[in-house]
């Protein structure tokens, strides 16, 4: 299983995601930032996919927002690390909704589509066994299902995501 990404340039374009975490609207431009959303929230991912029928959905543009209005990050966390995200971490998770997965709730704490992010933690850096799973389950032409196969939520509909957000929690 692969990803292929294309880093064109710069740009001075702003991800189509507004302070309400609402996705405003497609411009054929997929764009990383940083800016202000709803308190509460990490980072909020807005993809949008072209119904592709008897195949998968084909991705057309994403976009993806960090709240660094109300939070701070970090690449590298110490152990001195005090109330920072790890740019690492929320960058995979946000990377998984473009990809189509969806999140992951309690008792998968450890799984990078977990619904919460971490301060200081590195954890989601990495994909686990549920989010692996849920990958294959969207990309691979055939697949036996696997024990475990449902640790993990997988997001398949042909519409444009409305918008899905990494929500802070507190250090475990």
């Amino acid at each position: 299983m692969g990803a292929k990404e294309n880093y064109p340039a710069n740009t001075s374009r702003e991800a189509s995601i507004n302070s309400s975490n609402r996705c405003t609207g497609r411009d054929e431009l997929s764009v990383w930032d940083g800016g202000d959303l709803k308190s509460g929230v990490v980072a909020s991912t807005c993809s949008y996919t072209w119904a592709m029928p008897g195949v998968k959905n084909d991705l057309r543009e994403a976009d993806v927002r960090f709240n660094t209005h109300d939070y701070d990050v970090t690449n590298k966390p110490t152990s001195s690390c005090s109330n920072k995200y790890d740019i690492r971490s929320v960058g995979t998770h946000e990377a998984g909704h473009v990809f189509g997965l969806g999140h992951v709730g309690s008792g998968h704490s450890n799984l990078t589509m977990y619904t919460n992010s971490f301060t200081c933690k590195t954890i989601a850096r990495t994909l686990g066994k549920g989010d692996v799973l849920a990958l294959r389950s969207i990309y691979e032409e055939e697949h036996n299902e696997p024990v475990g196969a449902n640790h993990a939520s997988v997001s398949r509909g042909s519409h444009d995501d409305a918008g899905c957000g990494l929500h802070i929690r507190e250090q475990q």
